[in-house]
């Protein structure tokens, strides 16, 4: 849908028509007396936009009787009212002197005209605001800005529920940007865009910064955001199309000010807002905040910061962002040079070889000191892979290798892993499953959650947890487990 500049000025008439140039009513030159609006500018912060507002304000208490019938309505109805031109139109049309019922084309063109007097050095000639003079400084002021700015955005406050904001964003040569379809994330602001810029380049600027910043999770310094926006997908789209050369920061920084999306923080850095992410952004942008955090404690700033229905995307966020470092089961930590930790059954399985005979809190002292935070019953199990437990302490332990035979009544019998492999009809389908797909496949390697999705019905059948199908293909000799432009393949070997 146009805005109320693209109607303007997409008239192509600009000049008025002989049979409205009527001057009825108007006093002859000698005896005129100029009406002066804003003659003095308001003192104190006051901005361009509220002094716009308030020079609209005092036409409106003009008489206006020195123009004629038809140009006077349409001044109060658009610019001092904030009627919209479909709206200014009908209500000619409804009135009962026919000189009035004009088309919304002919409405178009006055407001051009009007627009084009207000803003013009010499007020000797005029025909749609005469007797209207407005403070040369301020027209200038008013020039200036709209011809220097790429735009700003309004956000909560009198500009933005003021129903002369049209009028006012028309007299500034801008169009005012709202949510639709392209733009989605504008829900409460306006945009207001200089009617000089592609609307289509000003989407590709929002949208190559929206994605960078959600992708990337971390704040962002200026300068690295400008130089990765040649990089965006949707970037290079629309470079195809037209040449796009190098970011505009003028533009870039008219997107950042939306602040219902963006957030500067006080670095000088930018970053996405939370509840902007996808659920495997939030976890990661709660591990980057809070660089040493538990499990439990993630999951509950996620329902406390927004985050709905349940957070099931742990194993995505280490494949994703690989400075989200896990440590066992139950802590995440950053790591900004995503250098993964020694994996603590590794750890628990060296500390067992160099000390034999141990207590299990050294063994938790130990793993603090390297600043593993697991839970003691991950421990326990670490340890029993390796070692004895005394059966009248259990917090005892000895390496089974080492447990004296005169001592072997008073040791726990380490249990033996039985070797008879199971047979499930469940798994057996799906290994057939699996194996018929990659056979059928032209290539022979097919996307593994494509090969999930044929074998739900299996699962759902036996009652069986579909996050069990994982564990099967690297027990294949058959299917190799391989990773390609970001996703996981199952490959015939």
């Amino acid at each position: 849908m146009l805005s109320e500049f693209d109607k303007i000025e997409s008239s192509c008439n600009d000049e008025p028509s002989a049979a409205y140039a009527e001057t009825s009513g108007t006093t002859s030159p000698e005896t005129e007396v100029e009406c002066q609006v804003l003659s003095e500018l308001p003192r104190g912060r006051v901005s361009l936009f509220d002094k716009i507002d308030l020079m609209l304000e005092e036409i409106g208490k003009l008489p206006l009787d020195r123009i004629a019938p038809l140009y006077a309505f349409v001044l109060r109805q658009f610019y001092v009212e904030g009627k919209g031109l479909r709206e200014v139109g009908e209500q000619l049309r409804q009135q009962s002197d026919p000189k009035l019922a004009v088309s919304n084309e002919r409405v178009r063109t006055i407001v051009q005209s009007i627009r084009r007097e207000l803003l013009e050095d010499d007020p000797q000639k005029r025909l749609y605001t005469k007797g209207i003079n407005v403070r040369r400084e301020f027209v200038d002021s008013v020039k200036h800005y709209a011809a220097t700015s790429v735009g700003e955005v309004v956000t909560k406050g009198k500009l933005l529920t003021n129903p002369r904001l049209g009028a006012i964003a028309y007299l500034v040569n801008r169009r005012i940007v709202k949510n639709d379809t392209t733009m989605p994330w504008v829900k409460h602001d306006v945009i207001l865009l200089n009617a000089d810029i592609d609307k289509k380049l000003f989407n590709t600027y929002y949208h190559s910064v929206f994605y960078c910043l959600q992708r990337e999770v971390r704040p962002l310094s200026f300068e690295e955001l400008v130089k990765r926006l040649p990089n965006q997908s949707q970037w290079t789209n629309r470079a195809a199309a037209a040449d796009m050369g190098e970011p505009d920061e003028a533009m870039v920084k008219l997107v950042l000010a939306h602040n219902e999306v963006f957030e500067r923080l006080g670095d000088g850095s930018y970053q996405m807002r939370f509840s902007h992410l996808n659920q495997t952004q939030k976890f990661a942008r709660i591990i980057y905040e809070e660089k040493d955090i538990s499990l439990t404690e993630i999951l509950n700033q996620y329902v406390l910061r927004g985050g709905t229905g349940l957070c099931t995307c742990t194993s995505m966020v280490r494949r994703i962002y690989p400075w989200c470092v896990p440590v066992g089961k139950s802590k995440w930590i950053y790591k900004p040079d995503c250098q993964r930790m020694d994996n603590p059954a590794e750890v628990v399985r060296v500390f067992c070889m160099e000390r034999v005979r141990f207590r299990f809190e050294e063994v938790m002292d130990h793993l603090s000191s390297m600043g593993m935070n697991i839970k003691p019953a991950s421990v326990r199990c670490y340890v029993m892979k390796h070692c004895r437990r005394r059966i009248d302490d259990c917090n005892d332990f000895c390496l089974t290798d080492h447990v004296p035979q005169q001592e072997n009544a008073l040791w726990y019998a380490k249990a033996r892993v039985s070797r008879r492999k199971r047979l499930t009809p469940w798994v057996s389908e799906v290994k057939h499953t699996m194996l018929d797909m990659l056979r059928e496949h032209p290539e022979h390697c097919i996307r593994q959650n494509e090969v999930l999705r044929q074998c739900l019905p299996i699962f759902k059948k036996a009652g069986i947890s579909k996050n069990n199908f994982y564990k099967i293909p690297p027990q294949m000799e058959e299917i190799a487990v391989e990773e390609r432009d970001g996703k996981m393949v199952l490959r015939l070997r």
